[in-house]
């Protein structure tokens, strides 16, 4: 069962379903339609960019069984995410 709309259910290297859920972290409840509105653009520009990256991690993984590749570089243009992660442990500190 999904927990929200969006969610999706896949799988492990040992075949185990795992759920991946996906939300924003909002500040406070959108109480009025302007909020709701900004929020759920919010929202839809998630899930456009989850199912994105999902759809080529799944090509990405049929090229990887072929066998061609030598080499893989993982994350060369993601550099925002390092700082993310710092920001978040700056806070959490």
């Amino acid at each position: 069962m999904l927990e929200a709309p969006g969610d999706f259910v896949t799988h492990d290297l040992s075949g185990a379903p795992l759920l991946v859920v996906r939300g924003t972290a909002v500040p406070d409840v959108p109480l009025t339609p302007k909020a709701r509105a900004y929020w759920d653009a919010n929202n839809a520009i998630l899930y456009r960019a989850t199912d994105e990256d999902f759809a080529l991690g799944e090509s990405i993984q049929r090229g990887l069984a072929s066998g061609a590749n030598d080499d893989l570089l993982f994350g060369a243009f993601e550099h925002a995410l390092a700082h993310f992660h710092d920001e978040v442990a700056r806070h959490l500190a």
